[in-house]
């Protein structure tokens, strides 16, 4: 055992020196250009202003007054509820059956300074109405290859001013077409 001991040291003795034979030390060279050197602006002052008081006067200066109050949000329509039909147009075409599907939606404005209702459905704005709308009749013309055509469909409304929009009245409709 003791030769295969000096013969591993041997072999890494020789490879240590191997490694160490051939290398050059890295030597640091200056750059082969220097930078120039570029001089700061010198500071120049810039002229002082000579500040001019107005001499005080007796006039009394009052504030503008607001000619208009501040707006508040309108409250929401009370008493929304939609009367929906479905009806079939043509009873049987071989191909295609057609439905006519009707929403009647009516409310009551409870706010006074309401410019507008906003009735949308699934999200999507259906209408911007004015003031003095009550009613507003969303129809819709289906034509499919079944004989019963069901959808859900979510109508809502809000009240609008110019401070902004009132919560929103929100009514869940199921129709079934046969």
């Amino acid at each position: 055992m003791n030769k295969n001991r000096a013969l591993v040291l041997i072999l890494a003795l020789v490879f240590v020196l191997a490694c160490s034979v051939g290398t050059t030390p890295q030597v640091n060279q200056p750059p082969a250009e220097l930078p120039t050197y570029t001089p700061l602006p010198t500071y120049t002052p810039y002229p002082t202003a000579e500040v001019v008081v107005p001499a005080p006067t007796n006039a009394l200066v009052v504030p503008p007054t607001p000619t208009t109050a501040a707006s508040v949000l309108p409250k929401m329509p009370t008493n929304f509820n939609i009367n929906a039909t479905c009806t079939k147009v043509i009873a049987h075409s071989f191909v295609d059956y057609k439905y006519e599907f009707v929403a009647r939606m009516l409310w009551d404005a409870v706010s006074s300074g309401v410019t507008g209702f906003e009735v949308n459905k699934d999200g999507v704005l259906l209408a911007a109405l004015d003031a003095n709308a009550t009613e507003y009749v969303d129809s819709i013309t289906i034509v499919t290859p079944y004989k019963r055509y069901s959808a859900e469909f979510t109508y809502t409304i809000q009240a609008v001013n110019e401070a902004g929009k009132s919560e929103a009245a929100e009514v869940y409709v199921t129709i079934t077409c046969r």
